[in-house]
């Protein structure tokens, strides 16, 4: 035979094991959802950053759109494995500006959260000019 103090003490036990069970899944999708932004941050930044790369492959004097397209994707492949899908990158030169842009979307630890990520570099073109305006 339990004592009626015993009995309160069981009942008191049972509410906190419940609040555990309710406060364990919200605590755990919190966490996953900061690791899921700490993601799409460091994406956004290696997205950026190849955006930049490329834009100054394809700006150079001999550089070509093209240059500049295989440069952001050589420094996506190494910079992003397994963190970006649906990748395009697009570029193109004319004769006074570079443009390399990247779009993709985010993959984490939330499988049915995949933000898009993208970035455009707009750089101008090198070229030689004479120094005395002939």
């Amino acid at each position: 035979m339990t004592a009626p103090g015993n009995l309160r003490r069981l009942a008191g036990e049972r509410g906190s094991t419940a609040s555990l069970v309710v406060a364990a899944p919200v605590m755990l999708l919190m966490l996953m959802l900061v690791v899921h932004a700490a993601l799409y941050l460091h994406a956004s930044a290696v997205v950026q950053a190849a955006a930049r790369d490329g834009a100054r492959a394809a700006r150079a004097e001999s550089g070509t759109s093209d240059a500049g397209a295989a440069r952001a994707n050589a420094l996506l492949d190494t910079l992003s494995e397994g963190l970006l899908s649906e990748r395009s990158v697009d570029a193109s030169r004319t004769a006074t500006s570079a443009t390399v842009g990247i779009r993709a979307r985010v993959l984490g630890p939330v499988p049915w959260l995949a933000p898009p990520v993208s970035a455009s570099v707009t750089s101008p073109v090198e070229r030689v000019v004479d120094p005395a305006g002939a």
